[in-house]
């Protein structure tokens, strides 16, 4: 084997472990780590847009019981994804999947910190609609995949969790736009 030959052949060894070490092909390989990634991503997002709205001023109270709500709910859900990590030992992945949703509430976030008053109520319980309505449908897409039966169960729990929220914001929307 010439020089060059075996160092494309090398080349080609090393190239074949990235992939089987890339991000990606732990997702593939092991979907309990981006589904607890996820869920984590999501409590921690649902509790700041939460701090934020507690720190508004001039503020409807329907919007602040709602934002003192899901900081709890989502602080011990948080508490409970640390709790599984540690106990399951899945390592929650930062895989695109999880960065993107990361990405997306911190440009929502900085959307809804330069509003204040009924612009901002009425802006953070859309959000809350609309966060709350994809994070079921990520939840729903992703569960066919998680093998560890203690990840399913807590996936299933937050599942309902996300759901009574989403109805709860969607109740407080109607009464804000109510004359």
């Amino acid at each position: 084997m010439n020089v060059l030959t075996r160092n494309l052949s090398c080349l080609g060894i090393l190239a074949i472990s990235a992939i089987f070490i890339s991000p990606a092909f732990a997702v593939i390989a092991n979907p309990d780590a981006e589904v607890l990634g996820l869920i984590q991503e999501i409590d921690q997002h649902e509790m700041r847009a939460a701090e934020v709205a507690q720190s508004k001023k001039n503020i409807d109270k329907k919007v602040i019981d709602y934002a003192k709500k899901m900081e709890k709910v989502h602080s011990r859900n948080l508490q409970k994804d640390f709790v599984l990590s540690q106990t399951s030992g899945i390592v929650p992945a930062n895989t695109d999947t999880v960065v993107s949703q990361r990405n997306q509430g911190l440009e929502e976030m900085a959307r809804l910190k330069a509003l204040n008053g009924d612009e901002f109520a009425s802006a953070y319980i859309v959000a809350m609609v609309n966060g709350h309505t994809q994070a079921l449908a990520l939840i729903d897409s992703k569960s066919g995949q998680i093998q560890n039966a203690d990840l399913k169960k807590h996936v299933a729990k937050t599942r309902s969790h996300v759901a009574e929220h989403l109805k709860k914001a969607q109740k407080v929307q109607r009464e804000l736009t109510k004359p």
